[in-house]
């Protein structure tokens, strides 16, 4: 949810632009096929992507998940009692972490069968061309060398030649 950060006082103008962004990545790579974000492979990689488009940079998220996790820590009420406010920050920064770290692939959307299908009509349509090239070749090459049983034809004439010859 986008307003628990209005939560916690002194959060400013950029945490919620970033914070905004990290929540659009999300949604937008669980909604659409990874073919629609050309050259990410990650929510992270698409994260980047979307802040780069309003201005963040390509090198916001490390300071985004270190600020993130100290908010959704100052926030979150379920706490284990066992743990310090350091550890509970850091547990947060890691589910963070794992969470941009999703290849898009693996999400709902990630392959889809058309996309399998249009591969593998595409490696089959190369292998096909692949093979023709290949029986070129073969066949140039046979022609190319010189054949054993018209050279063995040729011999035995010259030899059946000779022996008529010969009295």
């Amino acid at each position: 949810v986008i307003d628990i950060e209005l939560l916690v006082p002194g959060i400013g103008v950029d945490e919620v632009l970033r914070r905004g962004v990290y929540g659009l990545a999300k949604e937008l790579a669980r909604l659409a096929p990874p073919e629609r974000w050309a050259g990410c492979t990650t929510v992270g990689d698409l994260a980047v992507a979307l802040g780069d488009k309003v201005g963040l940079g390509r090198a916001w998220l490390d300071e985004f998940v270190a600020a993130e996790s100290a908010v959704q820590a100052a926030v979150r009420d379920r706490r284990p009692a066992e743990m310090d406010d350091g550890a509970w920050t850091e547990r947060i920064a890691t589910g963070l972490r794992k969470q941009l770290a999703l290849r898009l692939t693996s999400l709902p959307l990630g392959t889809r069968l058309q996309d399998t299908h249009a591969k593998l009509k595409d490696k089959v349509t190369a292998l096909g061309r692949e093979l023709a090239q290949t029986k070129r070749e073969l066949a140039q090459a046979r022609a190319a060398a010189p054949r054993p049983l018209v050279r063995l034809r040729r011999v035995a004439g010259r030899i059946r030649r000779r022996l008529r010859r010969t009295p």
